[in-house]
Order: structure tokens, then C-alpha cells, then sequence
């Protein structure tokens, strides 16, 4: 992850260089063309620049994210952004830890 919260004054246009560095590199790669995509908007405002899944499943992705964060009263809302790079072996189940409704 580059951007926000390690470096949250890194802009916008910072962050877009390394997605579109990052972009090309990923689009080089052996990903079928039914199989990637590239350079989309997401519902929330976000950036996708390279999703792709190798034949084995596993998929790499790499987003620009932006959200205002409120400052001190008085003071307009600050907007941070990141880019996120991720490695997901396993898609359709990852191995993030999920509470169980109810448990906390």
C-alpha cells in the first residue's frame, strides 16, 4: 500500500504515476483477456487500474482509493488516497478472519 495512512499527503496524481507504472507492467503479463481488466471507475469511487486471474484462480489487483477525512471544527474535510496492490490466492474464499454474527 502506498498513500494514506503511511504517507497521507501523498496526492492523487502521485499515486495515479505508480497505479499506471503498475498497470503496465501487470498488463504484460500472460492474463487471458477474458480474465483481466483494466482501467475502470468502481461503484465507490475508486480506481481500478489492473485486475487479472492467472489459470490457476489466483488474482492480482491494483486500486486507487480517496476519502475526505473531517478535521478539526471549523476546517473542511481533508482527502487522503492510496493505492493499494494485492495478491489474492484464493478469491472465492479469502483468508481474511471474519467475526461470527453475534460474537463480539
Amino acid at each position: 500500500m502506498w498513500g494514506a495512512p503511511v504517507e497521507p499527503k501523498a496526492t492523487a496524481e502521485q499515486l495515479s504515476g505508480a497505479g499506471a507504472l503498475l498497470r503496465n507492467y501487470f498488463a504484460q503479463q500472460p492474463f487471458a483477456p477474458d480474465r483481466r481488466v483494466q482501467d475502470q471507475r468502481l461503484q465507490d469511487g475508486s480506481l481500478l487500474f489492473f485486475q487479472g486471474r492467472d489459470d490457476k484462480g489466483r488474482q492480482v489487483s491494483v486500486a486507487l482509493f480517496g476519502a475526505n477525512v473531517a478535521g478539526k471544527e471549523g476546517e473542511k474535510p481533508t482527502q487522503i488516497f492510496s493505492l493499494r496492490l494485492s495478491y489474492i490466492a484464493n478469491p472465492a474464499a479469502p483468508d481474511v478472519f471474519q467475526l461470527k454474527q453475534g460474537s463480539f
